[in-house]
């Protein structure tokens, strides 16, 4: 009569229990996620421009003319950042002394891994003792961006113009972070544009051993950080809250609904994999979306395995189970979310 008396006491401690581990567990999971939310971290590393230093140029030979060199981007008639591509609208403009360079020179310009779709000559000008000159664009740009924090991930995406009929002899690119605008208009659903820079200098193209040429370049860079957590949450929470579930089943008493609600857990765990998949960009390395889904499948693996021989274990072992689990859980979650 007492063990009657007991099991539901038993019952009772095992759902505060849960509801109690679940409590702790969502206040550590907002306190987590806070930071890399809203903090930008991206993960592109790009090899630095080599820069023209005084000593430099006068290895080239000469006395470089120096071309200064502006940007404004109008907009992004196709932003598909998962798959690294992007076809933008821009307007580039020079700044040079035309006693020492041609027009005809400074036209020879373009973008490093891009198609170019267009290209006008807008504007032509007299400023002081320079041409000032201006370029209408739209170019195709293919880029290759990292994605191993996905979805919390951040991107610098980077245009580099280069001129192959210049020299670091004949010239060089000068320009600066107010050099490169943005139209205030532009809407990217679900990106921020946060930060626009430039880098100038000259990049080396190694064609063989015996021939290394160089060319004057001039970098631009723009940030974009993921806004919101709409996107984070439609591949995260159901993966969590499918794992919570199953531990629930640590406090049922049917047999039966024990076991068909860990095998069910399993197989929404398997069918929210094709949604993630669907959504996430294509790499040939694991990301934190498949971390989380590995997890969450081993989670609710373990579940299962612990409810096939639940019956040599006592409310206790699996309160202790659930303990364990929920801070494993804790310190991965840690781990991948607060790395580097």
């Amino acid at each position: 009569m007492k063990e009657i008396k007991n099991k539901p006491e038993r019952a009772t401690a095992s759902v505060l229990l849960q509801a109690g581990l679940l409590a702790i567990f969502t206040f550590f999971f907002v306190w987590v996620i806070y930071k890399p939310v809203t903090t930008y971290r991206p993960n592109e590393s790009y090899k630095p421009v080599l820069t023209v230093t005084p000593k430099k140029a006068l290895e080239f030979g000469g006395k470089p003319t120096p071309i200064i060199v502006g940007l404004y981007i109008h907009g992004f008639p196709d932003f598909e950042m998962v798959k690294d591509h992007f076809v933008i609208d821009l307007t580039v403009w020079f700044k040079f002394d035309p006693t020492l360079i041609t027009l005809k020179r400074i036209s020879n310009f373009t973008f490093e891994k891009t198609t170019i779709l267009k290209k006008i000559q807008t504007n032509t000008k007299i400023e002081g003792n320079l041409f000032f000159v201006q370029y209408f664009m739209r170019i195709s740009l293919k880029t290759r961006l990292e994605f191993e924090n996905f979805p919390i991930d951040d991107h610098r995406v980077k245009m580099a113009l280069i001129n192959k009929g210049l020299t670091p002899s004949e010239a060089y690119f000068k320009s600066s972070k107010k050099n490169i605008q943005l139209n205030t208009g532009i809407h990217v659903p679900g990106w921020n544009i946060i930060d626009a820079f430039v880098e100038t200098g000259y990049i080396k193209n190694k064609l063989d051993p015996s021939n290394i040429k160089y060319y004057p370049s001039t970098e631009f860079f723009i940030d974009f950080a993921r806004t919101g957590i709409k996107h984070i949450l439609s591949i995260l929470l159901p993966l969590l809250v499918v794992f919570f579930v199953s531990l629930l089943t640590f406090t049922f008493e049917s047999e039966t609904g024990i076991l068909g609600t860990s095998v069910g857990s399993i197989s929404a765990i398997l069918a929210h994999y094709f949604v993630i998949d669907r959504i996430s960009p294509p790499s040939n390395y694991i990301m934190i979306s498949d971390y989380l889904f590995l997890v969450a499948l081993m989670g609710c693996s373990v579940v299962l395995a612990i409810n096939i021989v639940g019956k040599k274990l006592t409310a206790t072992h699996k309160n202790i189970i659930s303990v364990i689990l929920y801070i494993t859980l804790i310190l991965f979650i840690l781990y991948l979310f607060l790395r580097g």
